[in-house]
């Protein structure tokens, strides 16, 4: 078995933030390099609900955002 980790760097002004997921489950190493290579390379939009507060808040929803700020990498770990 192979595990997809996703490494997210965040560069913003003056601050980083660094994060992490996993995705468990992959048969081979091709099929996990594959998936891998996909997000890191076509992933350039966030996802965020908004949720309206006040009669001058637009439209609660979910919304996109672009984020060049953000960049990733990955790594294919083989689980025993």
């Amino acid at each position: 078995m192979w595990t997809l980790v996703i490494f997210m760097f965040s560069t913003y002004n003056a601050s980083i933030a660094v994060g992490s997921s996993s995705i468990p489950g992959f048969t081979s190493k091709q099929s996990c390099d594959t998936a891998g290579y996909e997000i890191v390379t076509t992933q350039d939009k966030y996802y965020f609900h908004h949720e309206s507060r006040t009669l001058f808040d637009d439209e609660s929803g979910l919304y996109t955002v672009t984020n060049s700020s953000i960049k990733r990498a990955y790594k294919c770990i083989e689980v025993k």
